[in-house]
């Protein structure tokens, strides 16, 4: 598959923008594709899994969904600006295969319950939300550009700054990998920083508790994530988000002198499965 210039995609990006009367619009991180190499292996990652539906979240001017149409039976492309859909309706009027949806993707995606991939250049404003969506979706891989910073969240290791309740609730969920860096040329208008391409890959076993309960445990703990887990299991306990007595302290004595940003995803799981028992009665 041929992929035109950096030149070319800038070029027809201005054109469209211009001819259609559209500005970027920053509140909504409107930075449109213009680099070749990320299309590329944007695509390439999405040929791998030979999808039988694709769904792109937030479509812009179109530019990867026709591309992605060549390597999947279907595209879903949903997009919030109605400006943004006129123009890629247009420039995809030839794709019979591609679906074209106005709206806020974290407001429908329970309706996409058939899906494959999922593709994203997510804006930073809703990265974290998108990501604990996506946790709750049905797919095989999602491969997204997220800003650098944000990415790098991902893949904190426990006992660094980063990591966070974002990090145990991406990792538990899927395998995360990363394609390359992007710099942010590769967009127009250029961000101020730069992004990571990275994939991921829905883990197949499943967790030995209610996933609600487990991100309510893991909420729990990183709301004072620089605290001793003893010290914050108790605190819960006392204001009745959880029952955490002598039983439960008993089963978890080799990690309760940890703090909660030292715990490895292992043992955040292992706390969650020893108190699911004891707090079957207690409502979130």
């Amino acid at each position: 598959m041929l992929f035109p210039s950096r030149r070319d995609l800038l070029s027809e990006t201005i054109y469209l923008l211009r001819k259609y009367g559209v500005r970027p619009k920053k509140k909504l991180s409107q930075n449109f594709i213009v680099s070749p190499r990320l299309l590329r292996r944007i695509v390439h990652e999405v040929s791998k899994e030979k999808p039988h539906v694709t769904l792109e979240i937030g479509s812009g001017l179109g530019t990867l969904t026709k591309y992605l149409a060549h390597v999947s039976k279907k595209v879903i492309a949903i997009e919030i600006d109605e400006k943004l859909v006129r123009i890629s309706e247009e420039a995809l009027r030839n794709y019979s295969n591609v679906e074209i949806i106005v709206g806020d993707f974290l407001e429908h995606y329970k309706s996409f319950r058939e899906v494959d991939v999922i593709v994203s250049n997510v804006p930073y404003h809703i990265s974290s939300k998108l990501l604990f969506t996506l946790s709750e979706m049905a797919f095989k891989k999602a491969v997204l550009t997220l800003q650098r910073e944000f990415a790098s969240r991902l893949f904190a290791k426990p006992g660094t700054q980063d990591y966070s309740r974002l990090t145990v609730m991406a990792n538990v969920y899927f395998t995360i990998q990363k394609v390359f860096e992007v710099g942010p040329y590769a967009f127009y208008p250029p961000p101020k920083v730069s992004s990571t391409l990275i994939t991921l890959t829905r883990k197949e076993y499943s967790l030995p508790v209610d996933p609600s309960f487990f991100d309510r445990i893991v909420r729990i703990l990183f709301t004072s994530k620089n605290r001793v887990v003893e010290s914050v299991l108790k605190n819960a306990s006392s204001h009745g988000l959880i029952k955490f007595g002598f039983e439960e302290a008993k089963k978890l004595k080799s990690i309760l002198r940890k703090r909660v940003r030292e715990l490895t995803l292992g043992e955040i799981v292992e706390i969650a499965k020893v108190l699911h028992e004891a707090n079957r009665e207690i409502k979130p």
